[in-house]
């Protein structure tokens, strides 16, 4: 009898702790309608990662030692237009991807007012094929100049410290047409043919937007080989990124093609998101084996990348972001553009991508040491 009074006295507490919470969530939302960014700002995600201006697209995430560093877009001008942008490159330190030091800017900038640096990527040049030296990293990334996409190279020879300008300043790669979109390069190195291969989007002669892969022997003169597109209609196609990966406790080696897709989804009707399509490349040439499935259901995860840990793992970040309505946002704050938290991702033996969210295993690791 006296243990049934205890069950039911503990059972009224919790009742009454339940409600509590939902009246204190419904108070806070209604109270926080009015409110800035500042005075909300999110605990799960990664936010200020510069300085002022608009962040957005992410570029590559590279571990130096027990260090990550993160690359992405930055833009300090006055608006998004072409005579007014101002975008390049920075970058910020962590060792547990919770906490990050701004090293605002890099050397992956625009050298005249005419040009804005955007999306790209960074490639280690494991076997010297590029002549800057073994293991320097190679930075490829879209230049827009008077209405064109073109991508230009830089190399560094100290871990990304310092980036120097490479193919003394001229263009690696343009599209076939004068004023085509050409954008968002993504460089691999494929050690099986000994050569990198590169991703693009690009327009074809009906201004439909495609993933085009190119394959080089020195980094600088590219070859087109051939074409991606997406079988159902997911928008305009951005910011492609191929990997290639081991299914999880399998010894299948599978290529995985990440793109973005800029509108709305036939099915889905989700708004901008990534998408992946896992399949085989061979010399620069891809097949894919599945349709194109969304990397993560949330809204506004655009602009993606990831980094290969190892032969069976990516960990990953992108914007939460929309171009229809960042610009928008309340200029109450120095800055605009968050980042999502990051997540660390396998492939399956039926080729689908799995989740581990990296920031909350890190809050319960932190918050289980705090317990005991």
């Amino acid at each position: 009898m006296q243990r049934h009074r205890v069950r039911k006295v503990l059972s009224i507490i919790m009742a009454g702790i339940v409600l509590f919470s939902i009246g204190w969530l419904i108070c806070l939302n209604n109270n926080s309608k009015n409110m800035t960014q500042q005075q909300l700002p999110q605990k799960w995600h990664l936010n200020s990662l510069s300085k002022n201006g608009l962040s957005n697209d992410t570029q590559t995430i590279l571990k130096n030692g027990q260090k990550y560093e993160l690359f992405y877009l930055v833009d300090t001008g006055k608006g998004l237009e072409a005579n007014q942008q101002r975008t390049r490159w920075a970058r910020s330190v962590s060792s547990d991807l919770t906490t990050f030091k701004v090293a605002d800017n890099t050397d992956i900038k625009p050298v005249s007012q005419q040009e804005s640096v955007a999306t790209g990527s960074i490639v280690k040049d494991t076997d010297n094929l590029s002549g800057h030296g073994k293991n320097s990293l190679l930075a490829y990334a879209t230049k827009y100049i008077n209405g064109n996409q073109w991508t230009y190279m830089w190399y560094s020879t100290n871990q990304g410290e310092n980036w120097h300008v490479a193919h003394n300043g001229k263009p690696v790669a343009k599209p076939y047409k004068e004023g085509k979109d050409f954008r968002d390069p993504h460089v691999i190195y494929d050690s099986d043919a000994k050569q990198f291969v590169m991703t693009v989007a690009e327009a074809d002669d009906n201004n439909h937007m495609k993933i085009g892969f190119y394959i080089s022997k020195n980094g600088t003169t590219w070859q087109y080989t051939d074409s991606f597109y997406s079988p159902r209609d997911l928008g305009t196609l951005e910011v492609p990124e191929i990997h290639q990966i081991y299914q999880k406790n399998n010894n299948q080696k599978q290529c995985i093609l990440f793109f973005g897709a800029n509108g709305f989804a036939d099915d889905f009707q989700k708004s901008t998101g990534s998408y992946y399509v896992v399949g085989q490349l061979k010399n620069g040439q891809f097949e894919a084996e599945t349709d194109s499935e969304r990397v993560d259901f949330g809204t506004d995860y655009y602009a993606a990348h990831n980094y290969q840990e190892n032969n069976e793992q990516l960990l990953g970040f992108g914007w939460m972001g929309n171009w229809d309505y960042i610009n928008r946002v309340s200029d109450d704050i120095k800055y605009k553009g968050n980042y999502s938290a990051f997540g660390k991702m396998f492939l399956s033996s039926d080729n689908k991508l799995k989740h581990q969210k990296l920031l909350l295993m890190v809050y319960l690791t932190q918050k289980r040491k705090q317990l005991w």
